[in-house]
């Protein structure tokens, strides 16, 4: 088995730009005044006080993390224990050949003679009965 080496975490990389990104959305929100003036919305539309609080239940930031580390420390040991094994997948067309080699041949294909279709025919006959009679 090969294993992937490619890191599935982002290690940080996505958090630097979602710092710039909110920091120059909010300079332009100053820069433009927008802040100063409250959002008229529409009816209908929840406030902010209606958002629900968070829940109880989640995982934390640390649990997550040791999550994360435990997938990964059980991933290298399964990449260790696959690089011990053989690989024995390398001789496909060998191993094809001598299979072939020791397969028994299918029987050898007769044409019917005249008496066997008279027997299987006689023998269908007298395993026919005929159809019960509607009263």
């Amino acid at each position: 088995m090969n294993g992937c080496g490619r890191e599935f975490s982002l290690k940080g990389s996505w958090r630097g730009f979602g710092a710039r990104f909110v920091g120059a959305a909010c300079v332009a929100l100053v820069a433009s005044g927008a802040a100063a003036q409250p959002l008229q919305l529409a009816s209908g539309y929840p406030s902010f006080g209606s958002v629900p609080p968070l829940p109880k239940d989640i995982r934390s930031t640390p649990a997550w993390r040791a999550a994360v580390l435990d997938t990964r420390v059980v991933g290298a040991r399964l990449a260790r224990s696959a690089a011990k094994e053989p690989w024995t997948l390398d001789d496909t067309a060998g191993w094809a050949a001598r299979e072939r080699n020791e397969a028994a041949p299918p029987p050898a294909i007769t044409t019917p003679t005249q008496a066997d279709t008279d027997a299987l025919v006689k023998a269908m006959k007298a395993r026919a009965s005929r159809p019960s009679r509607r009263r």
